[in-house]
């Protein structure tokens, strides 16, 4: 029987921009009788180290004037995946109490910012310039971020973005934390081949830039399998009006349904420009921190929901595949 590791590390001091010491903490999420049984298939695509054009070509100008990427329609044919997540059975885990009480309802509303949470920056095939968001994970090479399959491929009919940028604690054009390219990134066929919303999801593993990038800014957890009624907090940096994407915004909220056999959704009215964003468990205000329990991929129109793919077994083992890369 696999485990996946849900790993976790002390964020770094903002104000300083100083990495403090790493206090990785450990805990197991077990496979549990109801999940896949077969892990669906996923591509691994290899990226460039960041060079002085790409850092030259994306100006804060120009990371100001990147618009929101629009996630293509379902195909409206069958899942790729083939059994019910199971509705219980993470390990349960408990950070540090918080030092501030968290507001529980769906009103957008700005957040104090947090290095583990950043904005994705890419061009399609078109060259125009696009925007997600995304958030640090903690793995043994302390380089991986997690974000929404889309933000990385362009689904069925389409490739893999060029120009592929991430800024740590984004802020109207500043890179505190510098630009990051990846070394890898995977995400499933699903997603690839027929932009199955159930799969879209995507891990990254970063070059090295200065350090490592959670060592830098801290990783957030991953959690698989804990069931479709959470108390999630919501980061992303929406873009559509009336959000211009220049600061990180959070909700929180309880996931109290599901829009489908394979994805959860909670009340937030973030719009375009949010999507990879993490949806966080357990959410420590003193240290920014939790467990990545979802992302975001696709919202409601007026906004009022956002979906996210179930994470089961099946993220767990796109994170064993690349956690040591």
């Amino acid at each position: 029987m696999s485990r996946y590791p849900l790993l976790r590390a002390a964020a770094a001091a903002i104000a300083g921009l100083l990495a403090l010491p790493l206090a990785a903490s450990q805990a197991v999420a077990s496979p549990t009788a109801g999940t896949s049984q077969a892990a669906p298939e996923t591509t691994l695509h290899s990226g460039s180290k960041q060079n002085q054009a790409l850092d030259a070509y994306w100006t804060p100008e120009r990371m100001r004037s990147a618009v929101p990427a629009d996630a293509p329609r379902p195909t409206g044919g069958p899942s790729t995946k083939d059994a019910t997540p199971a509705a219980h059975g993470a390990a349960a885990r408990q950070l540090a109490s918080s030092q501030a009480p968290l507001a529980h309802d769906a009103r957008l509303q700005e957040l104090n910012l947090t290095p583990a949470v950043g904005r994705v920056f890419f061009t399609d095939s078109k060259g125009v310039p696009r925007s997600c968001s995304a958030s640090s994970v903690n793995n043994p090479t302390k380089n991986m971020v997690v974000t929404a399959g889309h933000c990385v491929h362009g689904g069925k009919g389409m490739g893999w973005h060029s120009k592929w940028t991430y800024v740590p604690a984004y802020w109207d054009g500043s890179a505190p934390y510098g630009r990051w390219s990846y070394h890898y990134a995977r995400t499933f066929n699903g997603w690839i081949q027929k932009s199955d919303f159930d799969l879209d999801v995507a891990i990254l593993n970063l070059w090295d830039n200065g350090g490592r990038l959670v060592d830098r800014v801290g990783g957030n957890g991953l959690g698989v399998n804990y069931g479709f009624k959470q108390k999630v907090t919501v980061w992303g940096y929406p873009a559509d009006p009336p959000y211009n994407g220049s600061r990180p915004y959070y909700c929180q909220n309880l996931t109290t349904w599901k829009h489908s056999k394979y994805q959860v959704g909670v009340g937030c009215t973030m719009v375009g420009g949010a999507s990879g964003g993490p949806w966080l468990r357990n959410y420590n205000t003193s240290t920014g921190l939790g467990d990545v329990y979802a992302v975001t991929s696709r919202r409601t129109e007026p906004p009022k929901d956002i979906w996210s793919p179930y994470f089961d077994n099946d993220i767990g083992h796109l994170y064993d595949q690349m956690a040591h890369n």
